[in-house]
């Protein structure tokens, strides 16, 4: 890391799985019965269920989103950069309650989705490392509006995109390919 004009890059995963050791410690900053996923869309008319478990946006906010605030900073510590993996879904997440109740988007108003979301980018910015966010498949147009606002650059895949690169916003991050 300390070779003149290396950087490392890493991942800051939206999520964690329900036997990890965060959710162990830190149980009461999760929904145990329901699971995060994604509504239904081109990809999968049934959507997409995950088997994690969603946060208590409620809890985090109590606590001033300490969980995420450590996990920010030890990813700044780690690398000089990180993505952060599914963007949209700390906008606004989607729960699959376990029972078989309907899935809902949690906060279910776009107020609120918007001020979660950039409450949680600033939390990354904050850091001081480079951040950019995996802003790819459904997202909302209010959630590219708000990380062009705040500064920070989403992710262009060549493949999937109609516009040229001289086409793409200024700050952003083009690839060939993704893991998604």
């Amino acid at each position: 890391r300390r070779a003149e004009g290396v950087e490392i890059l890493g991942d800051f995963p939206f999520m964690v799985t329900l036997d990890s050791a965060d959710v162990w410690s830190r149980g009461r900053d999760f929904i145990l019965d329901a699971s995060v996923g994604t509504p239904p869309d081109a990809f999968s008319e049934t959507g997409q269920e995950w088997g994690l478990p969603p946060y208590r946006w409620d809890e985090a906010r109590k606590n001033d989103f300490e969980w995420l605030r450590m996990r920010a900073r030890r990813s700044a510590n780690l690398y000089d950069g990180f993505r952060v993996d599914h963007l949209v879904g700390f906008y606004r997440t989607y729960v699959r309650p376990l029972d078989g109740r309907e899935p809902y988007f949690m906060p279910a108003e776009e107020r609120e989705q918007r001020a979660l979301g950039e409450t949680v980018m600033q939390i990354m910015i904050e850091t001081g490392a480079d951040v950019s966010v995996e802003d790819l498949g459904t997202v909302p147009d209010f959630v590219r509006e708000s990380i062009a606002r705040i500064g920070v650059p989403g992710y262009k895949v060549l493949r999937w995109e109609p516009a040229t690169p001289a086409q793409y916003p200024p700050l952003s991050v083009a690839m060939t390919g993704t893991h998604d």
